[in-house]
């Protein structure tokens, strides 16, 4: 894992302005986990630095991955995505964290965004919501804004 971790880097820092994002998905789905890969290869967004299937386990390869961006599932074994944003933007120098999941309702957004996500992404909407959030969030990263990027919202 270290070994892909760090040639995977070495293409964010080398590829164009569109893929300097490096991420870690968080889904204990693994047919999400490639649709999300391949996605986002595809569109040259980002580069998928690894995938882990609970939070308990993304907490621990933090430091070994030292992601961009996270991809957090809210359902996943253990801890919740939730709680699992919460923990992670406690920490100094907090990578972006996108919840992505099957849930489209206001309860779990507003509860996201009150743990400190930076985005809401339903997984029914996924090819043009993932894309669209992941653009804002880069664009707002580039120019230091704050603002939270919603992909599933008109």
């Amino acid at each position: 894992f270290p070994a892909t971790v760090a040639r995977c880097r070495r293409a964010v820092t080398r590829g164009n302005a569109m893929a300097d994002v490096g991420v870690l998905l968080v889904d204990d789905n693994s047919s999400f986990v490639r649709s999300a890969t391949r996605l986002l290869h595809g569109s040259g967004a980002a580069v998928v630095l690894g995938s882990v299937g609970s939070a308990e386990e993304a907490l621990e390869q933090l430091d070994v991955v030292r992601p961009d961006l996270i991809l957090m599932d809210i359902s996943l074994p253990g801890m919740n995505g939730i709680e699992a944003t919460r923990r992670l933007k406690e920490l100094p120098g907090a990578p972006q964290v996108v919840i992505v999941t099957m849930y489209d309702d206001p309860e779990y957004r507003e509860a996201a965004l009150a743990a400190g996500a930076d985005g809401y992404v339903v997984k029914t909407e996924l090819e043009g919501g993932l894309i669209r959030t992941l653009m804002g969030l880069l664009a707002k990263r580039r120019v230091g804004t704050a603002v939270v990027s919603r992909g599933s919202e008109t």
